[in-house]
């Protein structure tokens, strides 16, 4: 149920923005955003006949984003946010979401560790080899920074929307991408 009325796209992009920058500003999401968010998705989705699309939605990203969590990689505010979202984006939304999240996360990450790198990239440029860029390295990275994931999948959502209905090229080929999915289920 990929969202072409304007009500879910609002709130998909309203529940994408309010995740992200709660995610920003505290490194959670609360559950007084994602539950009834993901309740009210599921119940939006049943009421225009696309329960089964949502379903599929919000246990593809849902469950990805469980396994993740088990094994220490995000938080579970990350999982219900995606989960939400797949809720109201069902199938094949969520599938791109997901890719394009992955794909923020990735940046997103680089960005956090820019300084490490930056500095170890001077450390091999200045003369001080390998091994005195390891010890710059070690000394500039904290590996007990987070990355707020909520802005990867706020990002991942936002795009997902943006995407089939781009002019030209892009767009085109965004709607090929969504119609492929939706023939590989239908």
């Amino acid at each position: 149920m990929f969202p072409v009325d304007l009500p879910a796209v609002v709130v998909m992009a309203a529940l994408a923005a309010a995740g992200a920058a709660w995610d920003i500003r505290t490194g959670r999401i609360p559950n007084g955003l994602t539950v009834p968010a993901l309740a009210v998705g599921l119940l939006y989705a049943a009421r225009h006949d696309a329960l089964l699309s949502s379903l599929v939605g919000t246990f593809l990203v849902g469950g990805i984003y469980a396994v993740l969590f088990a094994l220490g990689g995000m938080g579970g505010g990350d999982v219900k946010f995606g989960a939400a979202l797949g809720a109201w984006g069902g199938f094949p939304f969520s599938v791109v979401m997901f890719t394009l999240a992955a794909l923020a996360g990735g940046v997103q990450a680089l960005w956090t560790l820019r300084h490490p790198v930056l500095s170890a990239s001077l450390a091999v440029l200045s003369g001080q080899g390998l091994d005195g860029a390891h010890e710059v390295f070690r000394s500039a990275y904290q590996p007990k920074q987070t990355v707020p994931y909520g802005v990867a999948i706020g990002a991942g959502a936002i795009g997902a929307l943006l995407w089939p209905v781009m002019p030209g090229v892009v767009g085109a080929w965004g709607r090929e991408v969504y119609a492929l999915l939706a023939a590989i289920v239908g």
